[in-house]
């Protein structure tokens, strides 16, 4: 069981977003976005309140968005993949093999909250509702046969039945033919026990790592602690103490009543004496009797043992509190490498939230623990996790992704993904190839192309993509010596090589392919003379343009620039050094003898700012580098102001 889709109604930053999960999902973004809202949201859903920052059984204005506190919360979990005995046990709320469930929040001007309460769903047929109504209700056989027959008049291919469990499966065999007529609706009942100890209890486990944990109170295992959760699925798994611990009790019980039953005599004795004193006081008819009244259930408990947990370096052992909090981190990534291995049969699922696993994290280990969640996930397992890293974004998992981002203030926050269906289609219909072709050799370039540093993209607002480091140290230097460097920043923009033309393309199709907006810089190349490199340009070009929704040529005769890309006719390097004349390779050279005469340094940002803040001490600058500036400052201006 695990879940499937998820809608946030009016909670925090969003309005109105519906998303689907896989087993592994990777919520990344803008900071600011809303992606640990969507994991706080889930806390609503389940309860949490230990690891939770404020109390998710009471909302109050600031959780409902822009504190629009006139319409209700709702949050609302589908779960699939259910398991025969939770089919059976939660029968009344699923259809369609999928269970629907909703937290929602109406707020109470007179108390300034809004109490969270939970009621199920189902998918169907809202003309046959009366049916099952009336079951409900405890309605005679003769008014089910009544309902039911005019159902029949309404929908003649409904068969004939006899029984009223015969009509009820007939009716619930019949919107599960029909999914198309089939809505929401919801149940009149409150949905009790989202927590372990209710109806979900015994089929997904919730379990809820924070960002800022104190991992030395997750030391022991707690019962209330995520550790403690995910320790009593490892440790327990391999672990059985309740046949042994059922028999100790009953001993004990035993041995405890043949107490009881030994000083029975001091009691009686204790009744006798009192007897005759209350006679006196009273009438000669009166009665008083004494008893053991302690329940033995109650008074003999046994718990099940608690397991701790002891680190340290060398021969020394000592509490978790004690050390880094990069040893503290790695704790999570040891416990949940050993629950990967070590699920316990018919336990239920655990959904995991992380937020920011890859604090006080190098970067190999969090490249691993994010390989780590992957691998826990192929289990009975299901795992989210918001993160700021672009380790955690792979090309072969791309499917994977949750992009949250808010396009605008006030519209709320946005969740988009993509699959590799779609996006190799849009790819491959770019390139002028065949969309139905396989898609492994391109999911292995996508692969490829999102490496960590273009990774980045997901993480702000505006992406600048260029072809390499020249590009980006032109654009740097010109946005530093033009004082637009801190407005560049405050709008989200983020320059990204991708080192190379033909690697643009990738990244670009995943930017259209997720709404994200981009703004994108290359060479053109149109002086290219040798004919097997002209034609592999051209074929770039068209599948950028055609990307873009440009009309430009795929040599065009000058410079291209447009409200979200810049296209050099040559290069970047050509036509600034044209802007500068027979000046710049004075500017170039000065460059060079500062640097030693070192060579390759064309390329290298330092030159690059170099010459060019020579130039703009002398009052020279590059109308091309200016221009293209405040392209990129205006088109982010507009998305961000849209």
């Amino acid at each position: 069981m695990k879940i499937k889709k998820l809608r946030i109604e009016n909670f925090r930053s969003f309005i109105d977003q519906e998303f689907e999960l896989n087993r592994y999902s990777c919520f990344v973004g803008p900071n600011g976005a809303g992606k640990s809202t969507v994991l706080c949201a889930l806390n609503v859903f389940f309860k949490e309140q230990d690891s939770s920052a404020t109390d998710t059984s009471k909302l109050c204005d600031e959780d409902f968005f822009a504190r629009q506190t006139d319409k209700p919360i709702r949050i609302t979990v589908t779960f699939d993949d259910l398991s025969d005995e939770a089919k059976t046990a939660l029968g009344d709320y699923v259809r369609q093999n999928e269970l629907v469930v909703t937290a929602e929040a109406i707020y109470d001007e007179s108390s300034g909250l809004g109490n969270v309460r939970h009621f199920g769903q189902r998918l169907g047929m809202a003309e046959l509702r009366p049916f099952f109504e009336a079951i409900k209700g405890n309605a005679k056989a003769d008014e089910l046969s009544g309902i039911y027959t005019k159902l029949q008049e309404t929908f003649t291919d409904l068969p004939a039945a006899r029984s009223k469990d015969a009509k009820a499966d007939a009716l619930r065999q019949y919107e599960s033919e029909h999914p198309d007529k089939c809505v929401l609706i919801p149940s009149e009942d409150n949905f009790y026990g989202i927590n372990s100890t209710g109806k979900l209890g015994p089929f997904v486990q919730w379990v809820y790592v924070p960002a800022v944990k104190d991992a030395g109170q997750e030391g022991q295992e707690a019962k209330n602690t995520a550790f403690g959760k995910l320790i009593a699925r490892t440790v327990r798994s391999r672990t059985n103490f309740d046949d042994e611990l059922n028999s100790l009790k009953q001993e004990t019980l035993t041995k405890y009543k043949e107490l009881l039953d030994k000083n029975r005599a001091g009691l009686d004795a204790i009744s006798e004496s009192l007897q005759k004193r209350l006679e006196s006081w009273a009438h000669p008819n009166v009665r008083i009797g004494m008893e053991w009244l302690s329940d033995p259930s109650k008074s003999v408990q046994v718990a099940q043992p608690v397991a701790g947990i002891k680190t340290g370096d060398g021969d020394f052992l000592g509490s978790l509190a004690r050390m880094g909090h990069g040893l503290q981190r790695s704790y999570l990534l040891a416990l949940l490498q050993e629950l990967a291995s070590s699920d316990a049969p018919n336990a239920p699922t655990l959904i995991l939230a992380c937020e920011e696993p890859e604090l006080y994290q190098h970067p190999p280990q969090a490249r691993h623990l994010a390989d780590v969640f992957v691998t826990l996930a192929q289990g009975n397992n299901q795992v989210l996790v918001t993160t700021h890293s672009p380790l955690f974004v792979s090309g072969d998992g791309f499917e994977n992704v949750r992009l949250v981002r808010t396009p605008a203030r006030n519209r709320g926050s946005l969740i988009s993904s993509l699959t590799f269906e779609t996006l190799c289609a849009r790819i491959r219909t770019a390139l002028g190839e065949d969309p139905s072709r396989k898609l492994e050799g391109l999911i292995a370039k996508i692969h490829q192309a999102l490496r960590p540093h273009v990774a980045e993209m997901f993480f702000t607002r505006v992406p600048i993509l260029v072809e390499g480091l020249e590009d980006a140290s032109y654009i740097t230097t010109t946005l530093h010596l033009s004082g637009q460097w801190a407005e560049f920043r405050r709008l989200g923009c983020h320059i990204i090589p991708v080192n190379g033309k033909d690697k643009l393309i990738q990244p670009l199709a995943i930017a259209k392919e997720l709404g994200i907006p981009a703004f994108v810089v290359f060479d053109a190349d149109g002086d290219t003379v040798r004919p097997e490199h002209r034609v592999k340009h051209e074929r770039d070009n068209k599948a950028l343009i055609n990307l873009l929704g440009s009309a430009a040529a795929p040599f065009p005769a000058a410079t291209v620039l447009g409200d979200d890309h810049a296209i050099w006719q040559t290069n970047l390097t050509l036509t600034v050094d044209a802007d500068f004349g027979v000046e710049c390779s004075a500017y170039k050279e000065a460059a060079r003898v500062h640097y030693a005469q070192e060579g390759g340094l064309e390329k290298h940002d330092l030159y690059i700012a170099d010459w060019l803040s020579a130039a703009h001490a002398d009052g020279k600058t590059s109308n091309t580098l200016a221009d293209l500036c405040t392209a990129i400052l205006k088109y982010a201006t507009n998305e961000v102001a849209a």
